[in-house]
């Protein structure tokens, strides 16, 4: 969790969470068993709809196998929400999607939008030869004002990351050709 503390002559004062941006990330439980049942949701509902940009994804396509992924994740999505305490009732999620990164492919700047949490699960990686997602904070750094990134650490097939729609991200672009694949999803 990125935050921001209030230090008074070399004294810590109680953490104040105003500006701390909250982030999950866990190993999902069952993962190979999950894996095949969301390859499974990619082969039938998803890679015929695949778009090829700056990555592969089938965002636009109208999809609504979000209902599938929920059931498949559900367990490890309720239990991030409820270490988070974001949510007073079982969290849902509102889309889902698919997207690929094949040599030279990236994902630019871009946020999910406000008020909400959103998810990246990293389906195909390899540590490798593949870089996780990017965040940026919405702050500049108090040391020199600089922009402050932050990449997720220990990424592996099988991590899911939870955060906030609204903080921007990226993905760098691949530099191999060995594909990564995610799923995304936004939770309400």
């Amino acid at each position: 969790m990125i935050s921001l503390s209030i230090w008074i002559v070399g004294e810590m004062k109680n953490f104040i969470d105003k500006f701390a941006i909250p982030f999950y990330q866990a190993k999902i439980d069952n993962w190979e068993e999950k894996k095949q049942k969301l390859l499974t949701v990619y082969e039938q509902y998803a890679k015929d709809t695949m778009v090829e940009n700056e990555q592969g994804s089938d965002f636009d396509a109208d999809n609504n196998y979000h209902i599938l992924v929920e059931s498949i994740l559900f367990d490890d999505i309720k239990k991030a929400c409820k270490e988070l305490a974001l949510f007073k009732r079982a969290p849902r999620i509102a889309n889902a999607w698919f997207q690929t990164y094949d040599l030279a492919q990236s994902h630019p700047l871009h946020n999910h939008g406000l008020g909400n949490l959103s998810m990246v699960c990293y389906i195909t990686y390899d540590p490798e030869h593949h870089k996780p997602t990017t965040f940026i904070a919405p702050f500049m750094s108090l040391d020199d004002g600089n922009v402050m990134e932050w990449e997720p650490e220990d990424i592996e097939e099988g991590t899911f990351v939870i955060f906030p729609s609204g903080l921007p991200h990226y993905v760098p672009t691949n530099q191999t050709d060995v594909r990564r694949m995610i799923l995304s999803a936004n939770i309400g």
